[in-house]
């Protein structure tokens, strides 16, 4: 299943169409949860010569100049689902080619920005399709940010950085420093403003003052969302599998010598044979530990009758 790769600090979320030429399509939520798709990308993969030519046959509702993080002051077009679908119609592409693509966003791109269940508020009544919590991996942990929990609570971010630096006046400062890390980031002018990057326990610590039924439904997504990043985390720290065991080279060639192996068996004379180059004479230690690397399960005679015998020789 495609889902979001890391979403940075400006809010886009990539998404890797996984088609015989891969190609990235990003994504950012507006203030109601609607997701808007970068137009460049979208034209790349649809086979559009330009994005400006690909939007003329879009209406002002379906196509915006948005000021995002990273492309300049001059912002950059997005369009939105219907936008999208008008883009995918009026394509050149294979019609194959072209319907892979419109399922692809239906079925892996569109619900990650939508919560599966509307939570229901304090009057029965559920609220409007709201934006998944986003969490990412940086710098070895899960985070969120200021932004990111004022848009997924419906708060202006200004109150939200309120709420945070009255936490941060009664907690250490080490605490402070490890879970709240300050950030800048573009707002719609193309304006540098403070906000914060926060760990499972800022945001546990924020979220504390959001009350209310809806507020709680929001608070376990975004526990569920810290979980699942904290997992993949996990995945990426697991030990990878031994290395198979070295092939051991051939003895070097001694020019005059000649290598024996003699055998001495109780009872028997001794027996002497020449060791080609192909043979290795190792220690009882070292073989048992080649043979482990390889993947062979050592055990003795004794440990294998004591866990599946009767402990009878046989």
């Amino acid at each position: 299943m495609t889902t979001p790769a890391q979403n940075p600090p400006n809010g886009l979320s990539p998404f890797e169409f996984q088609s015989h030429q891969p190609h990235s399509l990003r994504a950012i939520a507006d203030e109601h949860g609607e997701p808007w798709f970068i137009a460049k990308d979208v034209a790349t993969i649809l086979d559009y010569s330009d994005a400006h030519k690909m939007c003329l046959h879009l209406d002002d509702a379906q196509k915006q100049v948005r000021q995002i993080g990273g492309f300049g002051p001059r912002g950059v077009i997005t369009i939105n689902e219907p936008g999208l679908s008008m883009a995918i119609t009026n394509s050149h592409k294979p019609e194959a080619e072209a319907e892979a693509f419109a399922t692809w966003v239906c079925n892996e791109v569109l619900p990650s920005f939508r919560l599966p269940q509307p939570p229901v508020n304090e009057s029965g009544a559920t609220d409007s399709v709201q934006v998944k919590p986003v969490v990412i991996l940086h710098d070895g942990k899960a985070i969120t940010t200021s932004q990111a929990v004022a848009g997924y609570f419906g708060k202006e971010h200004k109150n939200v950085l309120r709420s945070i630096e009255n936490i941060k006046a009664d907690l250490p400062e080490d605490f402070n420093r490890l879970n709240f890390e300050p950030v800048e980031f573009f707002d719609a002018k193309g304006e540098k403003r403070p906000a914060y990057e926060l760990t499972r326990d800022a945001f546990t610590l924020l979220a504390m003052g959001f009350t209310g039924k809806t507020a709680l439904a929001f608070k376990l997504a975004y526990i569920q969302a810290f979980n699942r990043m904290e997992m993949e985390l996990l995945d990426t720290r697991r030990p990878l599998p031994q290395d198979p065991a070295p092939v051991l080279p051939p003895p070097a060639k001694e020019p005059g010598v000649t290598r024996l192996l003699v055998t001495m068996r109780e009872g028997q004379q001794p027996t002497t044979e020449t060791l080609s180059p192909n043979k290795h004479v190792l220690s009882l230690n070292d073989f048992t530990e080649l043979a482990r690397k390889t993947g062979f399960l050592v055990i003795s005679k004794e440990e294998l009758n004591r866990l599946f015998g009767n402990g009878n020789e046989g």
